[in-house]
């Protein structure tokens, strides 16, 4: 008969991520992009649109402007395209609402959207994101800035963390010594039980 439940599995408690802003820094290269404020850059895979606010991009081998991943980003209509022997002079400019310049001449504008803080926007893979099923279009246009020549740094507060590692290390002393208490208590009883027959 047993005396006693005991769980003998760990659970992950909450899985979600925080949209707050990173630290923006300065890295001085053309197509490194960051959005200072809320928002997100719009890619494309298989056809269908995904959310970043990794701004590290780069021209592939069809002067198509892509993510780290290869995903074409978007602009007003479609991938944005890009002349190499332009970029390597430095005749782009990207100005901070999105708008992309060939030496003052209009070439597309960067799509930059935003969810409403109860959208639900489900992860994919390392640095993208997708709205759940009924969410695909209420993203509004995005008032954050574009910031060119710089990129976000990841918005994790090393000294919260290392205190919420520390609480948790605490929990699990304390958790281990309860288990040491609960095991020696069933011990006694079983033994004294055991005696009595």
């Amino acid at each position: 008969m047993p005396t006693g439940v005991m769980a003998h599995n760990v659970a992950i408690e909450e899985d979600y991520t925080h949209f707050t802003q990173g630290q923006l820094e300065e890295t001085g290269r053309t197509l490194d992009l960051a959005l200072e404020g809320e928002g997100f850059f719009e890619v494309e895979i298989d056809d269908e649109s995904r959310y970043t606010r990794n701004g590290r991009f780069f021209l592939n081998e069809e002067s198509v402007l892509v993510d780290v991943e290869g995903n074409p980003v978007q602009g007003e209509d479609g991938p944005v395209v890009l002349d190499v022997e332009e970029m390597e002079r430095g005749s782009y400019s990207i100005e901070e609402d999105g708008s992309i310049y060939l030496e003052g001449e209009f070439v597309d504008q960067l799509q930059v959207v935003d969810f409403p803080e109860e959208a639900d926007l489900a992860k994919e893979g390392d640095n993208l994101y997708v709205p759940e099923e009924g969410a695909e279009d209420d993203f509004v246009d995005s008032e954050a800035r574009v910031m060119q020549g710089f990129v976000e740094n990841s918005n994790v507060d090393l000294s919260e963390e290392i205190v919420n590692l520390m609480e948790a290390r605490n929990s699990f002393e304390t958790a281990q010594r309860v288990m040491i208490t609960y095991d020696s208590i069933l011990e006694k009883a079983a033994n004294e039980l055991g005696a009595m027959r």
